[in-house]
């Protein structure tokens, strides 16, 4: 089977890199895979990303028995096309010619998302509704299926962009049980065929398998507690202040590389704190950082996530609906 795999990979996001090994995992168990290509942001990031953690991740596929074939899987950026043309202008023509049907990998069977698919606080149109904008013969083949959440679905565009997608997806892998609820609602009403699948998120294998090596034994730095901050939370700077204020040292961990630094500006410690660059490291590192540590504050699902599978302490900065249905 060709599979065309389409997320938020390659683009500096430690969640969507941590779920894109879990994905990976999941398209060989399912599929008799002939040819998987991954769409990315960039190339050489996402190749040497993989590289550095070949080691682990395949210690990981070995224990549960999936054979991951390398030589299998390619990887495609949409400034990969129309070289010709200067850089800001290479992805704007490649999003009019695949919306037109000139997709390099127009037949192959397309899976969408890892992580979040439709989010209504997202800006349009990547609140999902890039999906079918840039997909509508994919989705009028109902050649393709959804993996990964489904957001709130408060606006009625969303619950129609819902209907759209889900109807047509040939199977429906869901992480949460909000996503599912969504999803089993159009089950039950006769406009789905398939019945969804509830799965745990795509990277609980990954950090139970970290977490089943002693890391007692490790040497453990000065007590420090981690935080994580993203553009969309509104923060209450004093009670911030009293969540940090319980240990002296504290480390930023930016999981989007491209937005969340720019918050340690609203911050007069932004001088003195640590910032840990996941992506100098290997994720078996990262991971041990995080396990370390006293306690996490942050605001992105997969940082808090960690926490959670870890069994250790975390506060989250956000009551977001992502969050309350992977975290409690």
């Amino acid at each position: 089977m060709k599979i065309y795999l389409k997320g938020y990979y390659g683009y500096k996001n430690f969640g969507d890199e941590l779920l894109l090994f879990g994905v990976i995992k999941e398209i060989f168990s399912r599929y008799a895979v002939e040819h998987l290509v991954i769409e990315v942001g960039n190339h050489l990031r996402i190749k040497k990303w993989i590289e550095r953690n070949k080691k682990f991740i395949t210690a990981r596929y070995k224990k549960e028995g999936v054979v991951v074939d390398r030589e299998k899987i390619s990887f495609f950026s949409l400034d990969d096309r129309f070289s010709s043309l200067p850089q800001k202008f290479r992805r704007f023509f490649s999003h009019v010619a695949i919306s037109l049907g000139f997709h390099p990998y127009s037949k192959y069977f397309k899976i969408f998302g890892g992580g979040e698919v439709i989010d209504e606080t997202r800006s349009f149109p990547h609140n999902g509704w890039n999906i079918p904008l840039l997909y509508a013969k994919t989705i009028i083949k109902k050649n393709f299926a959804i993996w990964g959440g489904i957001g709130s679905q408060i606006m009625k565009g969303t619950h129609f962009l819902s209907r759209i997608l889900l109807k047509n997806a040939k199977n429906l892998l869901l992480r949460d049980i909000f996503s599912y609820s969504v999803a089993e609602e159009f089950f039950n009403d006769g406009e789905i065929k398939e019945k969804p699948e509830l799965i745990q998120d795509f990277s609980t294998g990954l950090l139970e398998f970290l977490k089943s090596f002693n890391n007692d034994n490790k040497k453990k730095e000065d007590e420090y507690c981690i935080l994580n901050l993203s553009p969309t939370v509104n923060i209450n700077k004093q009670d911030f202040f009293k969540i940090i204020d319980k240990t002296k040292k504290r480390v930023f961990f930016p999981c989007d590389l491209n937005f969340d630094p720019k918050i340690l500006e609203k911050f007069a410690f932004k001088d003195s704190i640590r910032i840990y660059d996941w992506s100098e490291h290997s994720l078996e590192e990262s991971l041990d950082f995080i396990r370390q540590s006293s306690f996490g504050v942050g605001s992105r699902l997969h940082f808090l996530y960690c926490y959670k599978i870890f069994g250790m302490k975390f506060i989250p900065l956000s009551s977001s609906n992502k969050l309350k249905y992977n975290l409690d």
